[in-house]
């Protein structure tokens, strides 16, 4: 293999949240996607691969199993951010993400509130862009963020499963609405 292209290692994780389908480089995490209800896992690769076109993607589902198993008890004890990450966008992207690391485990803000958090209060629209390109769910918890109403707003993975993961962290259901 060519040194100077990336290894990319990924497979599949059965949790309590559902499938995951988790990848890593030798930085760390750069993908944790769940297979949505209904959907191959075929079709959950072909989504993954295409963010990582130049990689060399090698499947192991016995790493994955357990880096999947690491990073769920990192995030059942609010510990997430002590995961290692590949982050990989322009460089708000990234800042955004990072203040999303700065959210705890049973809170949630507002797309304006990160906004404010990245010091562009303007900027709640590319926030929630940034938000939505996350490639690191709950180790870059993207749930956390709700709509100023306390609407869950749009999840990649859908609103049952962002809600069910705020749930989890104790977010009274009273704020979810």
């Amino acid at each position: 293999m060519n040194p100077l292209i990336e290894r990319i290692i990924y497979g599949f994780y059965v949790s309590d949240l559902g499938e995951i389908l988790i990848a890593q480089t030798d930085i760390g995490v750069c993908w944790l996607g769940f297979v949505l209800d209904g959907q191959k896992r075929s079709d959950a690769v072909a989504h993954f691969k295409h963010k990582f076109p130049k990689a060399s993607l090698l499947q192991n589902d016995t790493v994955a199993e357990n880096l999947g198993r690491r990073v769920v008890r990192a995030w059942q004890a609010g510990r997430e951010s002590a995961i290692d990450v590949d982050l990989r966008g322009t460089d708000f992207q990234v800042e955004v993400w990072r203040a999303l690391r700065d959210i705890g485990r049973g809170y949630i803000c507002s797309y304006s509130e990160v906004a404010d958090m990245v010091m562009r209060p303007d900027a709640v629209r590319a926030v929630g862009s940034a938000i939505a390109a996350n490639t690191v769910s709950i180790i870059v918890p993207c749930h956390r963020v709700v709509q100023k109403s306390g609407q869950l707003g749009n999840y990649a993975w859908g609103a049952i499963l962002k809600e069910k993961l705020l749930l989890e962290e104790g977010v009274p259901r009273a704020l979810i609405c």
